[in-house]
Parts: structure tokens; sequence; C-alpha cells
């Protein structure tokens, strides 16, 4: 995943962060101090987090950013067992 949020600009890897909605009333809070921030940005447990493949948000056959845009899709290649190119 950090291989398609990098910026060429920046040293290391981007990252999204993903929080649970408990968290993400805290995290709008302006008068966080580091060692808050730090507490907020812990890595969440693969356990909760489910992959799979998505459609095109831009180009010809995009559906757009809309709340379907996250749901899954079927590739031809991938049910082969082949890999997807993300450049």
């Amino acid at each position: 995943m950090a291989k398609s949020h990098n910026n060429a600009k920046l040293n290391e890897p981007r990252m999204p962060l993903i929080q649970n909605e408990e968290m993400q009333e805290e995290w709008l809070n302006n008068e966080l101090n580091m060692v808050n921030v730090i507490a907020l940005i812990q890595p969440l447990s693969s356990k909760k987090l489910i992959a799979h493949p998505v459609g095109p948000l831009k180009g010809k056959n995009a559906i757009g950013n809309k709340p379907n845009a996250t749901h899954e899709v079927k590739y031809a290649v991938l049910e082969r067992g082949e890999q997807l190119n993300l450049v």
C-alpha cells in the first residue's frame, strides 16, 4: 500500500491513517499535543482490515468518487491468479 501512496517529493513513503469512529472525533480536536497525536496514529490490527479490488475513480470506465466506489470489483486476471499492475 505504501507504493501506491508515495509522494515523489518526500524521502519516505506515506500511508493513510485509518481510525475507528471513536478516534475520529478526538483526531479533529485542534488542541491535541504530540503525545495525544502519537497515541492516535498507532497501527490498526490487520484482523480488522479487509482488502479487495475496487474499480478506478478516474478515467473512461470510472464510476467516480461515489459511495459504491469501495464495492468489490471482479477482475478476470485476478480470478486466474495473475497480479494487477498498479502503475
